[in-house]
């Protein structure tokens, strides 16, 4: 995102808190709940939701009384050629990963700081670790945010790594140094390997989707229970996933533009 010396709108500023009230867990919201959420006054959110319903952003269900997003935004999420055009030449290649390996399996894109999972796959039964398309993250999060850490400019990695980061488990690498010499372990290595730092029970395996010029344009992610990611098997997860990214990579075009 650009640093521009400008205050944004706040009226549309607060029509995106609206709009970021929903997610994957909660599709449908009453007034009082986004009122509670975006901290707004009843009679803003009101006028809001009219004015985004009129533009088909948002519906409204009489028989609950409750909000949903529209299919407008479907339109909107349409034009997003760059990561739709990612997500044709990486998907085939993630499933077959995510069958060989019988693991959750992702793909991630950097947005500013944060980072935005556009696939997952994981097995319909059995002992898993579970996440879903459209979850947002910190850049400084989990196995995947490593990889665009050390793959980021200079300046960037500097300001994400002076952002607080959480102690999820007793094994979370907190201490600055220590990410400093992952993240170059990362870019010598071309992968990373995280054991329980972000949940308790879980290991994961990640690495960098890489354009023409070396950039990093997204990152792929293996999670999985970690009494079934040890030894043996996690290496050969490893070498599956490290694998499936050199694929991705070598077939993203030299115009593409992310």
């Amino acid at each position: 995102m650009r640093d521009v010396k400008m205050n944004s709108i706040r009226s549309i500023d607060r029509a995106i808190d609206i709009l970021e009230s929903f997610n994957n867990e909660i599709s449908n919201l009453s007034i009082d709940e986004i009122v509670s959420h975006t901290k707004l006054a009843k009679t803003t959110v009101y006028r809001m939701l009219y004015t985004l319903e009129k533009r088909g952003l948002i519906r409204y269900d009489k028989e609950t009384a409750t909000y949903f997003l529209g299919l407008k935004l479907l339109d909107l999420a349409g034009n997003l050629n760059s990561i739709t055009s990612l997500k044709t030449l990486a998907v085939p290649l993630l499933i077959e990963m995510q069958q060989k390996t019988q693991q959750t399996v992702m793909m991630v894109v950097p947005d500013g700081d944060t980072m935005i999972y556009v696939f997952t796959c994981e097995n319909s039964v059995g002992l898993k670790y579970s996440s879903y398309t459209g979850q947002r993250r910190s850049m400084n999060y989990g196995v995947i945010g490593k990889i665009f850490m050390a793959y980021a400019e200079q300046e960037q990695r500097e300001r994400l790594l002076n952002l607080p980061i959480s102690s999820h488990t007793k094994k979370t690498v907190s201490n600055v140094n220590e990410i400093m010499k992952q993240l170059q372990s990362i870019l010598e290595q071309g992968y990373h390997v995280e054991l329980e730092e972000t949940n308790p029970g879980v290991h994961g395996i990640s690495a960098p989707i890489l354009d023409k010029n070396n950039k990093c344009i997204a990152a792929i992610g293996l999670l999985g229970p970690s009494v079934q990611l040890i030894g043996d098997e996690l290496e050969r997860c490893k070498s599956i996933l490290v694998e499936t990214s050199h694929q991705i990579s070598l077939q993203i075009p030299s115009q593409f533009s992310f």
